[in-house]
């Protein structure tokens, strides 16, 4: 969800704003999200393309669009590399924020939940999405997973909510913790 009252504290035109989940699936204007399909340069010949324009597929690259206001630029899920300005508040890991810059920070991958069926992409890669299934949203720039940390949660405007971030987590140098990852959880 947009948190909209929690801006960046810099100078930049572009302020950008927090992002929050909770456990609540109940639908409200200040989590819905639009999926916009990234559009490739022209130049770039090893981009895919999906001939069904309106289904989403795994492989495919896509940005997360949110509206704060009807009349107000749209703002995008985005993400940069840690550095000494950009980490997560909290975790301190990889930020995730919405900024109305529409640039490649803006945009993820969709990815099978399954680490053994994303590790032979061959077989999933391209196949559509089934409606209301789980994906792992990777992020291009960084190859970080979009990520909700539980051990994280603070109070805000909407009570009690948990920090997105993005990590792609591992347990010990084995297989990806999937357990929890496709409900943006971890333990």
């Amino acid at each position: 969800a947009c948190d909209i009252d929690d801006k960046s504290s810099d100078s930049r035109e572009d302020k950008t704003h927090a992002v929050t989940a909770s456990t609540s699936t109940d639908p409200c204007v200040r989590n819905a999200f639009k999926i916009v399909k990234y559009e490739k340069a022209k130049s770039d010949i090893f981009e895919r393309e999906y001939d069904d324009k309106e289904t989403l597929h795994y492989g495919q690259k896509i940005k997360l669009m949110h509206f704060p206001e009807p009349e107000e630029k749209p703002l995008y899920l985005y993400s940069k590399p840690i550095s000494t300005t950009n980490f997560a508040k909290f975790s301190h890991f990889q930020e995730i924020a919405l900024t109305p810059s529409d640039s490649f920070d803006s945009v993820f991958v969709v990815l099978h939940p399954d680490v053994v069926e994303r590790s032979n992409m061959e077989n999933t890669e391209g196949e559509k999405v089934p409606v209301g299934k789980a994906v792992v949203l990777q992020h291009c720039a960084t190859r970080q997973n979009l990520c909700l940390m539980p051990q994280f949660k603070f109070q805000n405007d909407c009570g009690a909510e948990y920090e997105v971030c993005a990590k792609t987590l591992t347990v010990l140098g084995k297989n990806l913790t999937m357990e929890k990852i496709t409900q943006g959880m971890v333990r």
